[in-house]
């Protein structure tokens, strides 16, 4: 999605300018001209009236907002994350894996928001932002899967210091009679403090998935160090916080950063 045409913007601002200018220009047409049954009174008053119409129209013209940009952004980068994370699945997962994927939360999903009149309904936005993800997915791995499963993450909202693994585990046992090859995180993971992947709790299942997330900034090397050694985490995507340009999947504790960015 792309972010407002400039050309867009300034087409809106001289529709309005020139408007105002043939409104006064329609005005002076009445009175000096079609008010005292000049000929060329009346019908240059109809150029100035249509012409400030068609103005106003273009005046209206308008690029997203602020807000519409930063959604859009977000939505680009957990694209973006969402392969990565399938990149770092790939030795993992084979052709139709089935996946389940925690997603950020949608405007409109959390019954505690005011819904937005202005976006397409929920519905369809839903379903567009799966099949995106599932799409990035596959381009990642290099090979089809499954979906069975994109929910929202409501404790998102709050932070990263607040993923709460237990939400984490009513969620992904919703799926556990679908055996998932492999559960996707899109908003993190749950800190030690809030239960961590232990109490997220899908390496006790009778047959447990693979894990891969995107966790950004928000991480401690030494965390993810013990995931990856005990066998909780298969993929994780980062930024480094230093050396290289963007995000990477990283696919092992031995090639975890050594500091993270809050030390």
């Amino acid at each position: 999605m792309s972010e407002p045409q400039p050309v867009v913007v300034i087409a809106g601002a001289v529709g309005n300018v020139l408007a105002v200018l043939l409104g006064v220009a329609a005005l002076a047409a009445y009175f000096a001209g079609a008010r005292h049954g000049r000929r060329w009174g009346g019908p240059l008053l109809v150029v100035c009236v249509v012409g400030a119409v068609l103005c106003l129209a273009v005046g209206r013209l308008r690029g997203p907002s602020g807000a519409e940009v930063a959604r859009r952004r977000a939505q680009e980068q957990s694209m973006q994350r969402a392969r990565l994370c399938g990149e770092g699945l790939a030795d993992r997962l084979s052709k139709g894996a089935r996946v389940v994927v925690l997603r950020p939360v949608l405007e409109g999903e959390d019954p505690m928001d005011p819904p937005m009149d202005s976006l397409p309904p929920l519905a369809e936005r839903q379903e567009e932002t799966c099949a995106r993800i599932g799409d990035a997915l596959e381009d990642g791995l290099g090979a089809s899967i499954e979906l069975v499963g994109c929910e929202p993450v409501m404790s998102s909202q709050l932070g990263p210091d607040k993923l709460d693994a237990g939400e984490f585990a009513t969620i992904l046992d919703r799926y556990r009679d679908r055996t998932p090859d492999a559960w996707i995180s899109l908003v993190g993971l749950p800190p030690v403090a809030m239960g961590g992947l232990r109490g997220v709790g899908t390496h006790r299942w009778s047959r447990p998935p693979a894990v891969a997330a995107d966790v950004d900034i928000f991480y401690e090397p030494r965390v993810l160090r013990d995931w990856f050694e005990q066998g909780l985490l298969d993929a994780v995507v980062l930024l480094p916080p230093t050396g290289e340009k963007g995000a990477v999947v990283v696919t092992g504790a031995e090639r975890l950063p050594a500091t993270g960015f809050a030390q």
